[in-house]
């Protein structure tokens, strides 16, 4: 529905303003299908660390959708 694609577009752009590293490494992941390798290689950092970043970034990210849009 409309009502969630906005609070989910509100939600990847609190993640683009508070952790902008990750917001790209989930763009790339997501939006672009790129693999942990090549993110990594654009990126200059360890496959490992996009791993962690996904996994953070998708946390942050349902935490901040529950406590702000209070669903």
């Amino acid at each position: 529905s409309l009502a969630l694609y906005e609070r989910v577009h509100r939600a990847l752009e609190y993640l683009r303003e508070e952790k902008p590293l990750w917001y790209q490494v989930v763009c790339m992941a997501y939006l672009e299908e790129k693999s942990n390798r090549e993110i990594a290689e654009e990126l200059g950092i360890s496959s490992n660390l996009v791993s962690q970043w996904k996994r953070r970034a998708s946390a942050w990210l349902r935490k901040v959708y529950e406590e702000r849009e209070n669903v």
